[in-house]
């Protein structure tokens, strides 16, 4: 680097249009150059040097046709890897809200969530049956004691005799229906004359 700069001020003095004056400015100035170049620390030098370098390492980059070439191929390949990478984040995502939707199907079947995805589609069409059927026996059954257990509370104001006179009330519509035609035999079965 040094012999570089004394070079080009020696280039400078022999050409025939200095004239005195400015030869002596330009030794002063070389000289100058050379005490400050000597005077810097190592870490200045190194980080000179470096600079040098990486300023001649973009001019072979924007030179040189075949480094231009494995540049944009690197290039290329990050940007490959990003998309990638984006990609596999969004199937992880789309995985995890498949997922969170079929949880109640896979636990309903006492299988593990990662499953693959066609197996949780099948047990969500089984859960959905089987809510099916449980909502037709639930709205025969269990709904319209609520409902009416409900009412009742609204009426009285206390759930539990609601829920009470809604179990009594079921319980003798239930001995009514199921338990007339058994009444009817056993009395018949305790009267055998008629």
């Amino acid at each position: 680097m040094v012999e570089q700069i004394i070079d080009e001020q020696q280039d400078l003095l022999e050409d025939e249009l200095l004239d005195a004056e400015q030869t002596e400015t330009c030794t002063a100035v070389t000289n100058q150059g050379l005490e400050n170049f000597n005077k810097l620390s190592q870490t200045n030098a190194r980080q000179v040097v470096t600079a040098l370098q990486n300023k001649e390492l973009i001019n072979i980059v924007e030179t040189d046709e075949e480094i231009k070439t494995k540049v944009r191929e690197g290039a290329k390949e990050i940007i490959h890897t990003e998309l990638d990478t984006e990609k596999q984040i969004r199937n992880t995502e789309n995985s995890q809200a498949h997922l969170e939707r079929n949880r109640y199907a896979c636990s309903v079947y006492g299988v593990d969530e990662n499953c693959p995805k066609w197996q949780q589609k099948l047990m969500k069409i089984g859960a959905g049956f089987w809510f099916c059927i449980y909502w037709f026996i639930a709205t025969l059954t269990i709904t319209p004691i609520i409902v009416f257990a409900g009412k009742l509370a609204t009426i009285l104001k206390k759930n539990w005799i609601g829920y009470l006179l809604a179990v009594i009330f079921y319980v003798i519509i239930v001995l009514l229906v199921a338990g007339t035609p058994a009444l009817v035999n056993y009395i018949q079965s305790l009267n055998p004359a008629s």
